[in-house]
């Protein structure tokens, strides 16, 4: 059981104002901490771990090998990921090859999502897996920017299916609305919608693998390729964020790598006592998509800091198995964690409509400790999104 007997809220001035950072810097820095668990993927067999020097290995690949589809300074790249170790690489790869990503939450309808893609004019699109991309693939036909998707992670068979999918030809219209319909988001992600059949994407699209996109940019690797990658500057845009208005029409934000880096930088030198390397153990749930999430990823990545990607359903299970130190989270889930601890104590008492062990600070970043230590680590550090949006205090955003 969680519970925080001492809350720590950030003061307004807390956090050191450090500009001029781009976010691939972030990344090169990691205070000179290796750690070979910086990176932790659940899968069915297990947790599988990367190290922050293969991360950063495989950053530069998909940097390269981006640029050699080809694509040129500016370009956008639409991401309908899952919030795993593939965003990372595929976000901080294209911020390093001096692109523009466009994170688009799974949560949105499918007539949201190709707007998205095409009002940031999007050329690439990158899929999690051939489920998503069997979805999405019927509805592009009218993006004229579009010319690449890639799919993160593919089948051994994929060869044979990538031959398939150059056959596909589209013969009909989609029966649902995409005003309605939305994405097939499976409980547990290991778990597909269409397993058998192979998408069927426009001809004019050329498909690719992640890995396929890794070999090209591992065969233009060379010292010079490289320096050309550090050319980005801070106050240059990184990333095009579309968020829903209260018509539920999107609205698109570009930030720059100043605008990210800043809030990054300045939540984590606020926290007092915070570790570097695999000192610091990190859960993380929330979607990357969202710009709470993402600014602490870029947080843990400077501090070398060991992170676990989870899911929201496997959230609860894997706090007791990884016992993290340090935990972003959201209300919701800290008032269904205490549900289910009156649930198993046999309190089937009406929840009251304030929990006074839970209750969010009215600050973005909170530090807790845990009354009990478990497992020798210590005590859990929560860090908690208020109902208020974060600022962007390097610099707004600007409305497309």
């Amino acid at each position: 059981m969680l519970r925080f007997k001492k809350t720590y809220q950030a003061p307004l001035d807390s956090g050191k104002a450090i500009l001029g950072r781009t976010l691939p810097s972030l990344l090169d820095e990691k205070y000179n901490c290796s750690n070979d668990r910086a990176f932790n993927q659940w899968r069915e067999a297990g947790w599988q771990s990367l190290s922050n020097d293969a991360l950063r290995n495989g950053v530069e690949e998909v940097a390269l090998g981006l640029l050699d589809l080809p694509l040129e300074k500016g370009d956008r790249v639409a991401l309908l990921m899952h919030s795993d170790v593939n965003f990372c690489l595929v976000d901080l790869g294209c911020l390093l090859a001096n692109l523009i990503n466009v994170p688009i939450d799974l949560s949105q309808t499918i007539e949201n999502i190709v707007f998205a893609i095409q009002h940031s004019e999007a050329k690439v699109l990158v899929v999690s897996n051939l489920d998503l991309l069997s979805q999405i693939a019927p509805y592009l036909r009218g993006v004229s920017t579009l010319k690449t998707a890639i799919v993160a992670e593919v089948s051994a068979d994929w060869q044979q299916i990538k031959a398939q999918l150059t056959l596909c030809q589209f013969n009909h219209h989609k029966d649902e609305d995409p005003a309605t319909v939305g994405l097939f988001l499976p409980k547990f992600l290991i778990q597909t919608k269409h397993e058998k059949t192979p998408p069927e994407v426009p001809s004019c699209l050329q498909v690719f693998s992640l890995e396929e996109i890794r070999v090209k940019g591992l065969a233009q690797h060379s010292q010079a390729k490289k320096q050309e990658l550090q050319s980005a500057l801070a106050t240059e845009v990184a990333t095009i964020i579309y968020i829903p208005e209260p018509s539920g029409r999107l609205q698109g934000v570009t930030l720059t790598h100043e605008n990210l880096s800043f809030n990054a930088l300045a939540e984590f030198t606020g926290l007092p006592d915070l570790k570097l390397g695999a000192e610091e153990v990190v859960l993380s749930f929330l979607p990357l998509t969202h710009v709470f999430a993402r600014t602490l990823l870029y947080g843990h990545i400077n501090y070398g800091h060991s992170i676990y990607f989870t899911n929201p359903n496997r959230v609860i299970k894997h706090l007791q198995e990884v016992q993290p130190t340090l935990f972003a989270t959201v209300p919701l889930l800290l008032e269904k964690v205490y549900s289910q601890i009156l649930e198993e104590s046999g309190k089937h008492t009406k929840r009251s409509p304030k929990i006074s062990s839970f209750d969010p600070p009215h600050s973005p970043l909170a530090k807790g400790e845990e009354e009990e230590k478990a497992g020798g680590r210590e005590g859990l550090k929560s860090i908690e999104n208020s109902a208020k949006p974060m600022l962007l205090d390097a610099g707004l955003g600007t409305l497309l």
